[in-house]
C-alpha cells in the first residue's frame, strides 16, 4: 500500500504532515457529519403553505401544505380519499396505503402535506401526510 504524504506549511518553520490514512478519517467525519446535518434539516423542512384557489396546473409535482375542513372522506383497500375545503374552494386529497395513519373524519380541520397531481383532468394531493 502506497502512503500519500502531504506537508501543509502554515508558517516559515511549521509543517504538518498528512497521511492517506488520515485524509480518509477526516472525509468520513465530514461524510458523515454532513449526512447527518442533511437528514435533521429535511426533517424541519415543510412545504409552503398555499390555500386551495392558488393551486394550478404549474404546480404538477409541487411539494405544498394545505390545511382545511375535512368535506367527505372515504376509505377503499387501505387508501384513504377526502375532499378539503379551505374557504376559497375544494380539493380532492389521496394518501394511498395511510388508512390505518389517517384519523380524520368529515368536519374535522386538518394539514394535509403532499404534492400536486392531475387525476381525470382534476387537480388533486396526494398526501404524504395528514395532521
Amino acid at each position: 500500500m502506497d502512503i500519500f504524504v502531504m506537508y501543509f506549511s502554515f508558517r516559515r518553520h511549521t509543517s504538518v504532515m498528512v497521511t492517506d490514512k488520515s485524509l480518509m478519517r477526516l472525509s468520513v467525519i465530514v461524510s458523515v457529519v454532513g449526512i447527518a446535518m442533511l437528514i435533521i434539516a429535511a426533517n424541519f423542512m415543510k412545504p409552503q403553505q398555499y390555500q386551495v384557489m392558488d393551486i394550478r396546473d404549474d404546480m404538477l409535482g409541487k411539494s405544498v401544505t394545505l390545511s382545511g375542513v375535512v368535506y367527505s372522506i372515504s376509505e377503499k383497500n387501505n387508501n384513504v380519499f377526502m375532499n378539503l375545503y379551505d374557504g376559497t374552494g375544494n380539493i380532492d386529497v389521496v394518501a394511498f396505503n395511510m388508512a390505518d395513519a389517517v384519523e380524520a373524519a368529515k368536519g374535522e380541520n386538518v394539514t394535509v402535506y403532499g404534492k400536486v397531481a392531475l387525476y381525470n383532468s382534476r387537480l388533486e394531493i396526494i398526501a404524504n401526510e395528514i395532521k
